[in-house]
């Protein structure tokens, strides 16, 4: 069960711009390879909240596409939760006259006067609800919640779970490298022990062969 808490806190949005990423096309139906796909790019571009469409009817009453919406925000939901965590959130906004207007934007950048596709068209909109939602600075958007206090304990254990296999890998890596660091330092400092030993210097050695076989080349290129 989901529910929707509607919001009056302000944000400031100064600086942004909404641009498009990514079209992704929901060929097959399948809600949940397409949230899938969603929370990659999220995860990728570090973003912290979506911003979805509602398609509610002019009048503001609930269409049967707006009722879909809510069906693949609830499954949107539980994939951000379960990959992203507790702090990002999934927000509905009032999508209404949005197309009309993408349409009129298009048509007007076009050379020809009409739109290419109907992905370009989806694109546009998408920048115009986002723009709506800076501008009204996000206050009037709905929060998808979930009511289902074991699944949403169940998505957060998850998530918890997979942040501790990340950091348990990136303490490996460390380790790793440290490990690394440790043996080229311990090979060195043999090095300058063997040098002390034998009175010489192995490093001053090198670079004097390598001072002669620079002059022998240059010998034998200007000859």
């Amino acid at each position: 069960m989901q529910h929707y808490k509607k919001l009056t806190k302000f944000w400031n949005f100064s600086g942004y711009a909404p641009r498009p990423l990514e079209i992704l096309m929901d060929y097959d139906g399948n809600s949940t390879d397409l949230a899938t796909q969603i929370i990659d790019i999220c995860a990728r571009e570090n973003a912290q909240q979506i911003v979805m469409g509602l398609p509610l009817d002019k009048n503001g009453t609930e269409t049967n596409q707006a009722m879909v919406a809510r069906q693949f925000a609830s499954v949107l939901n539980r994939e951000s939760l379960r990959r992203m965590g507790p702090s990002f959130r999934i927000l509905l906004w009032d999508e209404r006259y949005t197309s009309k207007m993408a349409l009129a934007n298009l048509k007007q950048q076009s050379k020809t006067g009409q739109v290419s596709s109907y992905e370009l068209l989806d694109a546009e909109s998408a920048c115009i609800i986002l723009e709506d939602f800076y501008n009204a600075q996000g206050a009037g958007a709905e929060e998808v919640l979930i009511d289902d206090q074991v699944l949403r304990d169940a998505c957060i254990q998850e998530w918890q779970e997979r942040r501790q296999l990340e950091k348990d890998e990136l303490d490996r890596r460390n380790q790793e490298g440290q490990t690394s660091l440790d043996a080229r330092q311990s090979a060195m400092q043999k090095v300058r022990e063997l040098e002390a030993t034998l009175g010489i210097s192995l490093s001053s050695k090198k670079k004097k062969k390598k001072s002669n076989k620079s002059r022998a080349s240059g010998t034998w290129q200007t000859l």
